[in-house]
């Protein structure tokens, strides 16, 4: 007489309900996904709530990351402004009579352009 058991056989490691909620939410996000559908360990509605989970939580990660690049350039960019400002640029006072003496007569003397043909 053989005695068999009515109990289902245990679910693979990597299909029981700590290792899947991990892999969600801590390695692979939306990654993981299929690995969620694929696990006997969770009920159809389960399985539905923790998909709207992981969604709204990569699109929350998703818009942290953006606003950290966002900030982190436009840190960027006023850095490079405060030291463009700070720059000293030579004022050669003979350049600068030059470029006063010249722009006159750079709007006076109109160039026509001449055909070829």
């Amino acid at each position: 007489m053989t005695v068999t058991s009515e109990a289902a056989p245990r679910p693979r490691w990597y299909y029981r309900s700590w290792w899947v909620l991990l892999m969600l939410f801590v390695v692979l996000g939306p990654f993981g996904l299929p690995l969620l559908w694929k696990s006997p360990c969770f009920s159809r509605w389960s399985k539905i709530a923790l998909t709207v989970a992981v969604a709204a939580y990569t699109i929350l990660l998703l818009e942290a990351v953006r606003i950290a690049i966002r900030a982190a350039i436009h840190g960027a960019l006023e850095q490079m402004d405060k030291e463009m400002n700070n720059l000293a640029l030579p004022r050669c006072s003979i350049s600068m009579a030059i470029r006063e003496a010249l722009q006159p007569a750079a709007a006076s003397t109109a160039v026509r352009p001449t055909r070829l043909i």
